[in-house]
C-alpha cells in the first residue's frame, strides 16, 4: 500500500512546475531558509513569513537542501505525509474493527480525491492532517484498552497534537477537542478521560516539542511573530475575511463530491449506516457516530468562517474513509446484506459521467481563460471526461455480473488511472501554457543578472523560486509614470508587465525581450543580440528607441529602498 500510494503522489511530480500561490511561497521560503542559514523564521521575497508556524518550512528545507530546489523535491514532504496517512488511518481501522475494514479504509482514503490532490501539492494540511488524526486514531485505539493500559497511547496522542500545533498552530488541538469534549460528556466519559489522559502531562510534551521554536520567533521577531500569527492569521480568519476568497456559504457542499471521488455515492447510505449505531454502547460500536460527528462539525465550523478555502474540509475526509471502509468491510462476503448495496450509487456515477461527457463534447477553445486557450486541453478535458464514463459504465456492468469486492477494485483502479492520465495531459499542458513563459523569463533574468526585477499588474509567478532572487518587487497600483521614475535610477533593471497593460509602458526607455499573452518581460538595457549580432536574436521580439548611452547603467548601492515598492509582503 505504500509503495502504491507514494507511486500515485509522485509520478510525473517533476513533469510540471509549481502552479499556485501557496506552492511558490512555500517551496520559495524552504529555499531560502536553506540559503540563509536562518531556521528560526522563514522569509519570503525579502519578508518573515509570520503565517504558518515552522515544521513545514522544516521539511520542505530538509528536502531541498539534500536533493535541490525543484518541484519534486519541494512536492516530497507532502507526499510522504499523505502516504502515511492513508497507513496510519490502515492501521486504525483494522484495530478497530478487523484487517479487512483497516485494508478497505486506507484504499478508499489512498485514492480519494483530496487526499491526491494534496499529497502531490507544496501545502501544509497533509501534514497538520497527518498530526491531527495520528492522535485522534490513538485516541481511538486507546479506548479498545483497559485504563492501566492507555497511558502510552494517551503519551502518542498528545506528541502527534504537539507536532500539529508546530505544523500549523492551535487549530491542531481546537479541531480534536470540539470532537471529542462534547463526545465523550454525552457519553459521560468526560471526567474520566480528562484524569486518564493526564493533560498536563499533555501540556509539558507541547511545551518540549514546540516551545522552544515559538519562544525564539517571538523573541527573534520582537513579538510580532507571536501578534501576527495567533490575532491575525488564527482568530482573524475565522471573524472577519483575512483573505479575499469571495466564496459562497455552500462552497464546501458543492466540493464535498470531488473531493470524495469515486466514493461520493456511497456516502449517504454509509453515514445512515453509521447512525443506527448507539451512542452508548462499547467504544468499537459508537466510534462511527464520532466519525459523523466530526465530518459534520468540520463542515459546520467552516461554513460559518468568514474565510472560506475548499482545504479547509480536509479533516472531513479521514473520518469518512473509515466510515467507507467500515462499511464495505460489513458487506464483503456477507451474504446476508443487500447483494447489491452499490448499485444506486454506481448509477448516479454513471448519471453524473454522463452529463459530464457530453459537456465537454460541447466545450471549446472560447470558453476557457485567455491563457489556456489552446486545442490540446479541450481533448485532453474530453479524454478525462471520457475515462469517467467508461469507468462508470464498467462499474456498473461489472457490479452486475460479479460480487462486490471486483466493483470496489476497478472502481479503486480506474480513479488510479484517471489520475495518472490528468498528471500526463492536462496538468503538464495547463504547465506549459502558464509556466513554461515564466520559466523561459527566468532563463533569461539568470543568465542576464539585474540588481532589480519589478513586475507591473502581474499576478505573482514564483520568480523567486525560479531564478534564485531574494526580492521581486510586485507593483500592484504603481502607474507608468511610477516605473518612468524608477528607471531614472542606477542598476539594470528587469521588469514584466502585464500584456493587457503594456500599451501605457511603450513609452518608457525599455526594451523588449519577450512576449507572451501573460506579460511582457523588458529591460532598461538591450538583450545580448541588439549588442552582439551573433547573439540570440530569437529572444528579442521589440525594442523601444533608445540609445546604449541612454540607458548605459551601473551597479545599484546597497539594497533598493522597498518602502511603497512592493506590495506583495505575502
Amino acid at each position: 500500500m505504500a509503495a502504491g500510494c507514494l507511486v500515485l503522489y509522485l509520478t510525473g511530480a517533476s513533469g510540471y512546475d509549481l502552479l499556485t500561490d501557496d506552492e511558490m511561497r512555500y517551496a520559495e521560503a524552504g529555499r531560502r531558509m536553506v540559503e540563509s542559514g536562518d531556521w528560526v523564521v522563514p522569509e519570503y521575497n525579502g519578508y518573515p513569513r509570520y503565517q504558518k508556524p515552522i515544521l513545514f518550512y522544516w521539511l520542505q528545507a530538509t528536502a531541498q537542501g539534500i536533493l535541490g530546489s525543484s518541484p519534486w523535491s519541494a512536492r516530497l514532504p507532502t507526499a510522504v505525509a499523505g502516504t502515511l496517512l492513508v497507513l496510519l488511518m490502515a492501521a486504525v481501522a483494522g484495530q478497530v474493527w478487523g484487517q479487512r475494514a483497516g485494508w478497505w479504509s486506507g484504499v478508499v482514503l489512498a485514492v480519494m480525491a483530496g487526499i491526491v490532490l494534496l499529497s502531490r501539492m507544496v501545502m501544509t494540511d497533509i501534514v497538520l492532517l497527518l498530526f491531527l488524526q495520528a492522535g485522534l486514531g490513538a485516541f481511538y485505539v486507546a479506548q479498545l484498552r483497559e485504563p492501566p493500559q492507555r497511558g502510552p497511547w494517551y503519551l502518542a496522542m498528545w506528541t502527534a497534537f504537539a507536532f500539529g500545533f508546530l505544523t500549523k498552530g492551535p487549530i491542531a488541538y481546537l479541531l480534536p477537542f470540539a470532537f471529542l469534549v462534547p463526545w465523550l460528556a454525552v457519553r459521560g466519559e468526560l471526567l474520566a478521560t480528562v484524569r486518564e489522559s493526564r493533560i498536563l502531562r499533555g501540556l509539558m510534551i507541547l511545551l518540549i516539542v514546540a516551545g522552544p521554536w515559538y519562544l525564539a520567533a517571538h523573541i527573534v521577531t520582537e513579538g510580532d511573530f507571536s501578534r501576527h500569527f495567533f490575532v491575525t492569521e488564527n482568530l482573524g480568519r475565522f471573524l472577519t475575511n483575512v483573505n479575499p476568497h469571495d466564496a459562497p456559504p455552500f462552497l464546501y457542499f458543492l466540493i464535498l463530491i470531488p473531493l470524495t471521488f469515486p466514493w461520493a455515492g456511497l456516502l449517504p447510505q454509509v453515514v445512515r449506516h453509521a447512525l443506527r449505531q448507539s451512542l452508548r454502547g462499547p467504544f468499537r460500536d459508537a466510534l462511527p457516530l464520532l466519525l459523523v460527528w466530526q465530518a459534520a462539525l468540520v463542515f459546520v465550523v467552516f461554513t460559518l468562517s468568514r474565510t472560506r478555502v475548499w482545504t479547509y474540509t480536509l479533516p472531513m475526509l479521514p473520518p469518512l474513509a473509515l466510515l467507507i471502509g467500515r462499511w464495505i468491510a460489513d458487506r464483503v462476503g456477507n451474504s446476508s446484506t443487500d447483494a447489491k448495496p452499490m448499485r444506486p450509487a454506481l448509477w448516479v456515477f454513471l448519471t453524473v459521467a454522463l452529463l459530464l461527457g457530453i459537456g465537454s463534447v460541447f466545450l471549446r477553445a472560447e470558453h476557457l481563460p485567455d491563457v489556456v486557450r489552446d486545442a490540446r486541453l479541450i481533448w485532453q478535458i474530453r479524454l478525462l471526461a471520457g475515462l469517467l464514463v467508461v469507468l462508470s459504465l464498467l462499474a456498473v456492468l461489472t457490479d452486475q455480473r460479479h460480487r462486490m469486492t471486483a466493483t470496489l477494485t476497478l472502481l479503486s483502479l480506474g480513479a488510479l488511472g484517471f489520475y495518472l492520465t490528468a498528471a500526463f495531459t492536462v496538468i503538464p499542458t495547463v504547465d506549459e501554457l502558464l509556466r513554461k513563459p515564466v520559466r523561459r523569463a527566468a532563463e533569461m533574468i539568470r543568465r542576464h543578472r539585474a540588481n532589480v526585477i519589478v513586475t507591473c499588474h502581474v499576478h505573482e509567478l514564483g520568480l523567486n523560486f525560479l531564478t534564485g532572487e531574494r526580492v521581486v518587487l510586485h507593483w500592484r497600483t504603481h502607474t507608468a509614470d511610477d516605473l518612468a521614475d524608477f528607471l531614472r535610477g542606477p542598476g539594470r533593471i528587469f521588469v514584466l508587465i502585464a500584456s493587457e497593460r503594456w500599451h501605457e509602458y511603450e513609452g518608457l526607455q525599455l526594451y523588449v525581450w519577450d512576449r507572451n499573452p501573460r506579460f511582457v518581460l523588458a529591460a532598461n538595457f538591450p538583450p545580448e543580440s541588439l549588442l552582439e549580432p551573433a547573439g540570440n536574436t530569437d529572444l528579442v521580439t521589440h525594442a523601444t528607441t533608445a540609445s546604449e548611452e541612454e540607458r548605459a547603467v551601473s551597479k545599484v548601492p546597497g539594497s533598493v529602498e522597498r518602502s511603497g515598492l512592493d506590495e506583495s509582503a505575502r
